[in-house]
């Protein structure tokens, strides 16, 4: 049996013009700017409960890749992006190797190291290690080994004098390796599911609010 239902009148004319709505650049600007605002919010709360795992100064870089999500409309709907170095790396995971013709990658392991690069210091030498086969090779960049000398002002002369020395120096600061393998953590990022009903929820309050209007 086939049951055939026909609109006509008035509520077709709404039907055709929800239709239509649903092709419209204020339905992908309501799509572009609900998913924008859902990862700008995600990343910030990333930003916020995420430190780095070795202390120091933050380079907040969840922060900075809110700053630049932004989106644009298409033929067929809005497309969203998110602008930052390494976010493709981090979603997808992947092996990362020395270029420009540098044979190891400074990975930072002290506070101090975090977020800035080995040129950045002055005070650093290599830290020697051997390899399986007993070959020496470089395994770190530490710093420089050298005396640390207390003052005090003497109270008569006025002159400062070393009231002690110390030999201070080799602390670790960057390993020394030729490759790293990243993870891929699909969490930077919202689950599509969640992506998807933020769009969704936009395009169809847009769709309400035309209709209402026009009614």
């Amino acid at each position: 049996m086939t049951v055939s239902i026909t609109i006509s009148g008035p509520a077709q004319e709404h039907l055709q013009g929800m239709q239509s709505e649903l092709a419209s650049d204020g339905a992908k600007h309501a799509a572009g700017g609900a998913v924008r605002r859902l990862l700008m919010n995600h990343l910030g709360n990333l930003d916020t409960s995420r430190p780095n795992k070795i202390g120091g100064k933050r380079t907040h870089y969840y922060a900075d890749l809110a700053r630049n999500v932004t989106y644009q409309t298409t033929e067929d709907g809005a497309q969203v992006h998110v602008t930052g170095t390494g976010i493709a790396l981090h979603y997808y995971g992947g092996v990362v190797k020395p270029t420009g013709g540098r044979k190891y990658l400074t990975i930072p392991v002290d506070p101090e190291a975090y977020g800035r690069r080995a040129g950045e210091f002055n005070n650093l030498e290599i830290a020697w290690g051997l390899t399986k086969g007993g070959k020496p090779r470089p395994i770190g960049l530490v710093t420089k080994n050298d005396y640390a000398y207390k003052t005090k002002k003497n109270r008569k002369s006025g002159v400062k004098e070393v009231v002690s020395a110390s030999w201070e120096g080799g602390k670790w600061m960057f390993a020394l390796v030729t490759s790293a393998t990243i993870p891929a953590d699909k969490s930077i990022l919202p689950e599509d599911d969640t992506i998807n009903e933020a769009a969704i929820s936009s395009i169809t309050d847009y769709i309400i609010s035309k209709m209402r209007g026009q009614s």
